[in-house]
Formats: structure tokens, C-alpha cells, sequence
């Protein structure tokens, strides 16, 4: 069974475009992230065009997790805190 066969349901990609590249800001409970892409332009070259989103963080960690999701992949480990830097914190914390 073909999923193309009902013409309302067929995605047009008629501005597709490569990402090149993006950034992200901090902005307390929201972040900006800038994109980069191209944009086919008729009978001439590609031109750079940059979009800013603004996020919440939740929006953020879903679409980062939809991301990793769809690429197959697990997000990288968590990076424990080596023993060293832990006793001295919890030194430091029982100065106070």
C-alpha cells in the first residue's frame, strides 16, 4: 500500500534547504537559537538565510530528544563529577 497515493498527504519540498550551521543563547527560562541555511532561489544560486526560534527549555529538550529519536542515536552519557572535586565540595559546604 502506497502512503502517496492521497494528494492532500504528499509533502512539497519546494523550499528545502541545507542547514549550515546554528548557535544558542541562554535567556533565563527560554532560549534563541539562530539557524543558518540555504535557500534556493529561482534560476540562480543558493542564498544564506538565518532564522531565529525562540524555545522554552522544555521545547528545547523535546526537540533535541525527537532529534536524537530520529537519528538513531543516545544522547552522551552524563559526566560524573570526579571523587576529588566531590570531597572537596562537601568539605567547603560543611565550613559555612
Amino acid at each position: 500500500m502506497s502512503e502517496t497515493s492521497d494528494p492532500a498527504k504528499v509533502q512539497r519540498y519546494d523550499d528545502l534547504g541545507a542547514l549550515l550551521g546554528w548557535s544558542a543563547q541562554d535567556y533565563g527560562p527560554n532560549l534563541v537559537v539562530r539557524l543558518q541555511n540555504t535557500k534556493q532561489v529561482t534560476g540562480g544560486q543558493p542564498e544564506v538565510v538565518e532564522t531565529r526560534l525562540l524555545l522554552s527549555k522544555e521545547q528545547a529538550v523535546l526537540l533535541g530528544n525527537m532529534l536524537f529519536e530520529m537519528s538513531g542515536r543516545l544522547p552522551p552519557p552524563q559526566r560524573k563529577v570526579p571523587l576529588t572535586d566531590r570531597i572537596v565540595s562537601r568539605i567547603a559546604g560543611k565550613k559555612r
